[in-house]
């Protein structure tokens, strides 16, 4: 089993929430199981607030939008 690292979840997550990529093309470019994609776009939107947080600290998740890799 491969460790995705939260940058590159992040970068595939946002493929898929910019209409980049649907969920059929990311399973298979990334082989990534569908359920796994969904799981990491509900962990991204339940936690995108965080990006405008002031002072996140380097144990909170900041992602920056639009930066790709």
């Amino acid at each position: 089993m491969r460790k995705w690292s939260a940058k590159d979840k992040a970068r595939i997550v946002l493929e898929l929430v910019s209409g980049q990529r649907n969920v059929a093309e990311a399973t298979r470019v990334h082989g990534v199981a569908e359920s796994v994609l969904y799981r990491w776009q509900r962990e991204f939107l339940e936690n995108a607030h965080a990006a405008f947080a002031s002072g996140c600290s380097e144990q909170e998740v900041c992602v920056t939008l639009g930066q790709g890799r």
